[in-house]
């Protein structure tokens, strides 16, 4: 197992795979940026507030893998308000696509409740869970 090591925002717990799990942040966050800029799939069926379930949940893996990779407080808190400008630079962005519907104060309420209930339980025993698996990969 190596030491803790620098990860963009901050200080990482020591991993055996580190190389793998910062791949796994950086895909998350570029998968998000793709799928909140792509022309959405017409699926038939509109669901209301299915959207702002895709918010919360996206912005809830984005937290949880950052709070499972780094070590310090302080890199978490970087790292939620590093989301929330990413949620509201996405929206604005989308206002300029002719498919998307940006700016809707609700798909933001929806990114900060991913990021709180995320934030909420990297504060229990869930916050070891990949350091945990990883011991075991």
């Amino acid at each position: 197992m190596s030491n803790s090591r620098s990860f963009w925002l901050g200080r990482m717990h020591p991993f055996r795979h580190p190389r793998l799990w910062i791949a796994v942040a950086w895909f998350g966050i570029v998968l998000c940026i793709v799928l909140s800029l792509v022309p959405s799939p017409k699926i038939g069926v509109s669901v209301p507030g299915n959207d702002k379930l895709h918010h919360a949940l996206a912005y809830f893996a984005l937290m949880i893998w950052h709070g499972w990779l780094l070590a310090q407080q302080r890199a978490l808190k970087r790292a939620a308000l590093f989301l929330l400008i990413l949620g509201v630079v996405l929206e604005v962005l989308q206002s300029f696509l002719p498919w998307r519907q940006g700016n809707d104060p609700m798909d933001l309420l929806a990114n900060v409740s991913g990021i709180a209930l995320a934030w909420l339980l990297l504060l229990t025993p869930v916050h070891d869970l990949l350091r945990a698996w990883d011991r075991k990969f």
